[in-house]
């Protein structure tokens, strides 16, 4: 999958990774509220000093380390945690009481630091109280001549160390947010196995009609712009969307049909104007109409100075004429110069005779393709609908959005058009296959 390919999966499927992340995060919290027992701690601190001596008054008359260190020593032996037991009558061992009990003493200052967990804040206050009252009957049975004396009283703690709630849900979300990244992904890979067009496949209404794959023109040769070369990958791809429009317009009566791009610069008058080749090939009659009203394309494309010219006059209209090219070598014909529309291409709209000259072309021709602007930014295309409701979209496939097309497609139906398909333009070779 290319880099636009994984984001465009992403986007598609976020509403997976939403849910796989909020599915974690709420089961995080439940885990932690009902499931895991709350572990709370308790803190007290003591000082060792000299007997019949007040800590801080000298400091020089301060226990040297030794002394701490059995003091350390008896904190941990079994003896203090039998006595605590036996006082307390708990339900433990001397290994479980041992590891709810933490000491930290500081040999220089002779300050030790007791930390107590317990499954409540109660208990735990009274481990660590009771722990300090054996500590000190235990050194008095060894004649031990110290004091120990009470810096901070055992705290009764009022919310738990262990679970940690919000930690847990925020641990929890990111992981179902890369868990969820992981299926979007494989999900949107599964996909494009098997169509390699996402954004089609989010639309299983919209006709595929098909691909055309990139086509390297050089710019000596813009005629292969007009025409693709027999045989080549372009002319077969065409065939195959000409062949399927065919039924189409047969089935339907449709003998004029527009071609527009949900954007600008897809390809949509490359494609109108093979298309038109192609159906010439059938022995059609087909008249491609420059409906660009702003920036006409087709004269820019084609040379049509050279084409033989012909004067196409409507019924009730003598004044309103309009040249059309004969572009003999490929059998079609062109009408890009609307006379009357030359004060109008700065403005949107069309000419209000357009009507009359499309009457005209049905009866004139088998076929006529208009190739109309794209329907962002521009309001010709949607005013246009009103003369022709048949609608083809061409897309780039490095620009093909399933949410793009929709919308596309939707402001074409408020209007009264109905779009036949799609056909994806410059497809990659390797995605060819699936298209």
């Amino acid at each position: 999958m290319e880099l636009y390919e994984c984001l465009a999966a992403v986007k598609r499927r976020f509403w997976i990774i939403g849910a796989v992340a909020l599915a974690a995060a709420l089961s995080a919290w439940a885990v932690s509220c009902f499931l895991v027992e709350s572990v709370y701690e308790s803190t007290a601190t003591i000082i060792v000093s000299k007997s019949n001596e007040t800590p801080g008054e000298n400091g020089q008359e301060l226990l040297n380390s030794n002394y701490i260190k059995v003091y350390y020593t008896l904190g941990n032996s079994d003896s203090v945690a039998l006595s605590i037991i036996d006082h307390l009558q708990l339900n433990t061992t001397v290994e479980k009481l041992r590891e709810q009990v933490s000491i930290e003493a500081d040999y220089d200052t002779g300050i030790i630091k007791i930390s107590v967990d317990a499954n409540s804040a109660g208990l735990a206050r009274d481990i660590a109280a009771e722990f300090i009252k054996c500590l000190k009957e235990h050194s008095n049975k060894l004649s031990i001549r110290t004091n120990i004396n009470i810096i901070d009283e055992p705290t009764l703690p009022a919310l738990p160390i262990r679970p940690k709630i919000l930690l847990n849900v925020l641990l929890s979300a990111a992981a179902g947010i890369l868990a969820g990244l992981l299926l979007a992904l494989f999900f949107g890979s599964k996909e494009l196995s098997s169509s390699d067009m996402p954004a089609m496949s989010a639309l299983p209404w919209l006709p595929l009609l098909g691909s055309l794959p990139k086509h390297k023109v050089r710019r000596r040769k813009r005629k292969s712009i007009l025409s693709f070369p027999a045989g080549c990958p372009a002319d077969e791809s065409i065939k195959i969307i000409r062949t399927g429009l065919g039924y189409l317009f047969e089935n339907n009566q449709i003998k004029s049909v527009m071609i527009t791009s949900p954007r600008r610069a897809e390809g949509k008058t490359t494609f109108a104007l093979n298309l038109a080749v192609s159906m010439a090939q059938l022995g059609k009659r087909v008249l491609v109409v420059d409906c660009s009203f702003r920036k006409p394309g087709l004269s820019k494309l084609c040379d049509l100075e050279k084409c033989e010219k012909s004067c196409f006059e409507m019924e009730g209209q003598p004044e309103n004429k309009c040249a059309v090219s004969i572009f003999s070598e490929l059998g079609i014909d062109l009408a890009s110069d609307f006379a009357p529309s030359r004060e109008q291409r700065g403005g949107a709209g069309f000419p209000p005779w357009l009507r009359i000259f499309l009457d005209g072309a049905g009866q004139r021709y088998d076929l006529v393709i208009l190739d109309c602007p794209s329907i962002q930014p521009y309001a010709d295309t949607m005013m246009m609908c009103s003369l022709v409701k048949n609608v083809v979209l061409v897309t780039e496939y490095s620009r093909l959005a399933a949410s793009v097309l929709d919308k596309s497609v939707k402001r074409l139906k408020q209007v009264g058009a109905d779009t036949l398909g799609v056909v994806v333009n410059k497809t990659p070779a390797a995605k060819m296959r699936h298209a």
